[in-house]
């Protein structure tokens, strides 16, 4: 076997035994933008052609057609990561009207209500001033995050969310009663 292999090979084995972290790829990043350009009828070539002319960005065709064939289950995906911010978030605020047990009656599909939702009232207010310690920083950074990550994006595409976690829990209900 030749040194050099071996060399390679003996560093690729200890960067696996180190710790895993997940890289979101450029495809994870733009999956949004991407479903909604491919929503709005832009074929998944001159999505490609486009992101490589504008913006350097090598995406291949056959990546943009996975993301868009596997659009239901990334929509899944990262509706499930911002409902669950979305549940830590209200069980952070004392006397919190929200009720999660269902996802497609989340208030992540409503702008206005979770806001609503959200509103620290004034008797609340005081509590967390007194209690300083993390439930307040943990509520205004799950906000904050919730607000810059999800409510940023397309409201074209969180409609397309609410829709594919609906027919979700239809499928689910359906598969329950069979």
């Amino acid at each position: 076997m030749d040194n050099q292999y071996k060399s390679i090979g003996e560093e690729l084995i200890q960067q696996s035994e180190g710790p895993k972290r997940k890289k979101r790829g450029k495809s994870d990043g733009l999956f949004p933008y991407i479903k909604v350009a491919n929503m709005n009828g832009m074929s998944c070539r001159a999505i490609t052609d486009w992101l490589k002319e504008k913006h350097d960005i090598s995406l291949s065709l056959a990546m943009i057609a996975k993301v868009i064939r596997e659009s239901d289950k990334r929509c899944l995906r990262l509706f499930e990561e911002m409902h669950h911010k979305e549940t830590l978030l209200y069980a952070s605020i004392p006397l919190s009207t929200q009720n999660t047990t269902s996802p497609s009656s989340s208030s992540l599909f409503n702008k206005a209500e979770f806001e609503s939702r959200t509103a620290i009232r004034a008797d609340i207010k005081s509590h967390l001033l007194a209690n300083e310690c993390g439930t307040r920083n943990q509520a205004e950074e799950l906000y904050n995050e919730l607000i810059e990550t999800w409510f940023s994006l397309p409201e074209l595409f969180r409609t397309e969310c609410q829709r594919v976690v609906s027919n979700q829990e239809n499928n689910n209900e359906h598969d329950d009663r069979s």
